[in-house]
């Protein structure tokens, strides 16, 4: 499987390339989410603010990998709080 396949590569980053890893990801709604949750739970913690990913793709739903991965830090409550 090719999500797979990505994740094995993503666990196997040498000590010179860690923190300078920019992830993108187009057709990010056809993704497995498996890719976001790699990042977010492999990536990112062991380098905050220094790992990037960006995710291009055009909206269908609030739930598949894109709309999870655009989904605002408060949700998607319309209006003010």
């Amino acid at each position: 499987d090719r999500a797979e396949s990505i994740i094995r590569r993503l666990h196997n980053i040498s000590d010179e390339r860690i923190g300078q890893l920019i992830v993108i990801v187009d057709e990010a709604t056809g993704c497995s989410e498996s890719i976001l949750n790699a990042f977010r739970t492999n990536l990112l913690p062991g380098n905050p603010g220094h790992c990037q990913i960006i995710m291009l793709g055009n909206p269908n739903s609030h739930f598949d990998t894109f709309g999870l991965f655009c989904t605002p830090e408060h949700g998607w409550r319309l209006g003010p709080r």
